[in-house]
């Protein structure tokens, strides 16, 4: 049995094996070099859109960052102007009431002194004078809260 086996091992060795022809091992060989290069071609490009998407994200996170800071600066800023505008508002307000209460209690006087003072010029010279004068006083006060009340609502 012994040679029977060293036979058939001789037999095997013997029988020659069944080689690639050139052909074929040309064509394996010209299939894997491009199938290594598409592989390698797609994973340079897949990591290169991987690093341009992250570098872009970031930009326009930092991007937006800058211009969330730079928005509520101008609202803050804006908010200072409208604050020191009512204060202004309010200042000129006052200014009109008092102009207004100087006015009525000098023409209360007038009409109270009217009668005894119809002879006196000097003295109803000196009186529409002043009256003159609070009066266009009123109206620049008038004008300027008109003008602040314009910028308070722009």
């Amino acid at each position: 049995m012994e040679t029977a086996t060293t036979e058939l091992q001789q037999e095997y060795l013997a029988t020659p094996t069944p080689k690639r022809s050139p052909q074929k091992k040309g064509a394996l060989l010209s299939f894997l070099l491009l199938f290594f290069s598409i592989i390698f071609w797609g994973g340079l490009f897949y990591g290169g859109y991987w690093f341009v998407d992250q570098r872009v994200s970031q930009n326009i996170d930092e991007g937006k960052e800058y211009f969330d800071a730079k928005v509520m600066e101008i609202k803050e800023e804006n908010q200072q102007y409208i604050d020191e505008l009512n204060i202004r508002l309010d200042e000129v307000y006052g200014e009109l009431l008092n102009i207004k209460s100087e006015l009525a209690v000098i023409q209360e006087d007038l009409s109270l002194t009217g009668e005894t003072l119809s002879g006196t010029d000097k003295t109803k010279v000196a009186l529409q004078e002043r009256i003159d004068i609070l009066t266009i006083q009123l109206n620049n006060l008038q004008e300027s809260i008109q003008r602040l009340e314009d910028a308070a609502s722009n």
